[in-house]
């Protein structure tokens, strides 16, 4: 639909395909063998939706499978066997470590000792669950690893080509040179097997050059499921060196890019990839540098999500999209089987955003958690919702909190869980409660919700015969029947003038 014109070559250790379809000005030339990707552009033609995306890597998936020889076609996480590594391999990585730290000058880690000999004392000496090197940790908060340890640490898994079934790398301060030296652990070659999981750098510092080296190292890993690199700024750079890995890699099922300082570009590569992608299940696009119209790309997302079959869970938070890009986004969802979890939260869907996405609950969508914190959907989207609640027998959660909906939206929402028995956990707190929504949740606190195991985020309270509303601060144990139990007590009108502010970034 961008665009008019698209060819694609893709090159994969020597195997050449090509994808071209229709007349246009505008040409993508994909590589994998060096992650690059160039765009050839002109004029829009007869496009009838332009976009500002410099490149976009589209056309039918190419698996990666057939790129990889048959001894690397295996899922990650497997503890058993492996090129290189014997019975002592975590006690090899141990010693190799420790000499690498010698020669980079830099002390060893010590939650990563302790896990290694954790490991090495269980007799699991081929590989280790989890190692535990993230930066807000007691042990590691003021000695954060930089790139000198990630080197240490990355020589050593190849060395000793160990099995690591999670590498928590998350809130450090590595940065480009460091990313490089991790992306040698997860590149295979013929004396080097990589056997790493699930890898999380989220919180470190590193840019679209460190990008551009692991996803050139995932493009042919056969053995990474989950990748997390939120928080870096990877930029709109990264950001499709990423895409131009998914559109070869068929093994990651969980990618987390949110607040990398991505842009449109990357969100339509992303969203044109994911249209034949079948491995993603996923993938966190959470707040990114989206400055032209919003309706660009999430135009491109709602196409993705009516054809794709695959995708389970999508973060599209703080993308600005209003309820033009919320209706655009619930009428292609009507035809998703797929998606199970939708997080919109802070983005400016008013009451009509609201309407649609209940609209698209009452027509049997499979969503079992939906996140409108921090929008306005009031008590128009409110009373729509009220609406799909006494219909809809897939939402299990619901997050409404900080959505200036007034006493008529709560008291109708409080109706339709008299009524509704599939809603397992509903969070309001910061929306204005007066005397008839008091009154509603109140009875449903001393009729129902005990009963039901229901999980709410507010208790309502009795003071000298009026009824208060606070908030649970340990809100799964409200629904015990305890209304005052775990709770921090609220006048209402502090509930009514002052709304609890909205989470901020975790």
């Amino acid at each position: 639909e961008v665009f008019t014109k698209l060819a694609i070559r893709v090159s994969v250790r020597g195997a050449e395909r090509r994808r071209v379809a229709g007349p246009g000005p505008h040409t993508v030339v994909l590589d994998t063998r060096d992650v690059r990707c160039r765009a050839a552009r002109g004029g829009h033609g007869g496009c009838q939706r332009p976009s500002t995306a410099a490149a976009v890597v589209v056309g039918n998936r190419d698996r990666g499978r057939a790129a990889l020889p048959a001894g690397r076609r295996r899922r990650a996480g497997a503890m058993s066997g492996g090129a290189g590594s014997g019975g002592g391999a975590v006690a090899d990585l141990k010693a190799r470590y420790v000499a690498g730290c010698s020669a980079a000058s830099v002390p060893p880690v010590k939650p990563l000792l302790a896990a290694l000999d954790a490991a090495i004392e269980s007799g699991a000496d081929d590989g280790v669950t989890h190692l535990p090197l993230n930066g807000n940790s007691r042990e590691l908060f003021t000695s954060r690893l930089g790139d000198a340890d990630a080197k240490a640490l990355a020589e050593a898994i190849v060395g000793a080509n160990v099995a690591i079934g999670y590498l928590d790398l998350s809130y450090n301060n590595i940065g480009d040179e460091g990313a490089e030296a991790l992306a040698r652990a997860l590149t295979d070659t013929e004396t080097y097997t990589c056997r790493v999981a699930q890898v999380s750098l989220q919180g470190n510092g590193v840019g679209a050059a460190g990008c551009r080296h692991l996803a050139k190292a995932l493009t042919t890993n056969a053995s990474v499921t989950h990748v997390n690199l939120n928080g870096n700024p990877v930029g709109n750079e990264g950001g499709m060196a990423v895409a131009e890995m998914l559109y070869v890699n068929t093994f990651i099922t969980h990618m987390d890019i949110g607040n990398t300082e991505i842009g449109t570009e990357t969100l339509i590569a992303l969203a044109t990839v994911l249209n034949s992608n079948a491995t993603l299940q996923a993938l966190n696009l959470e707040n990114p540098r989206v400055f032209s119209k919003t309706e660009d790309s999430t135009y491109h997302l709602a196409r993705m999500l009516q054809v794709n079959r695959t995708l389970r869970y999508l973060n599209l938070g703080k993308h600005g999209i209003r309820d033009y890009g919320a209706s655009t986004l619930a009428e292609h969802l009507a035809e998703n089987t797929s998606l199970v979890s939708l997080d919109l939260r802070a983005n400016s869907i008013a009451g009509v955003g609201g309407e649609a996405l209940a609209g698209l609950l009452l027509r049997g969508s499979p969503i079992v958690e939906l996140n409108l914190e921090n929008n306005r959907i009031t008590d128009h989207g409110a009373c729509a919702l009220e609406q799909a609640l006494r219909r809809n027998r897939s939402l299990q959660v619901l997050n409404v909190m900080n959505n200036s909906i007034e006493d008529v939206g709560l008291t109708a929402l409080a109706g339709a869980l008299e009524e509704n028995n599939t809603l397992r956990v509903l969070k309001l707190w910061g929306n204005h409660f007066d005397r008839s929504s008091l009154a509603a949740f109140l009875r449903l606190f001393e009729t129902r919700f005990p009963y039901t195991g229901f999980e709410i985020d507010i208790t309502p309270y009795v003071v000298d015969g009026e009824v208060q509303m606070a908030k649970a601060s340990d809100w799964r144990g409200v629904v015990t029947g305890a209304a005052s139990h775990g709770s921090v007590v609220v006048p209402a009108h502090r509930v009514l003038s002052e709304p609890a502010p909205g989470r901020g970034r975790g």
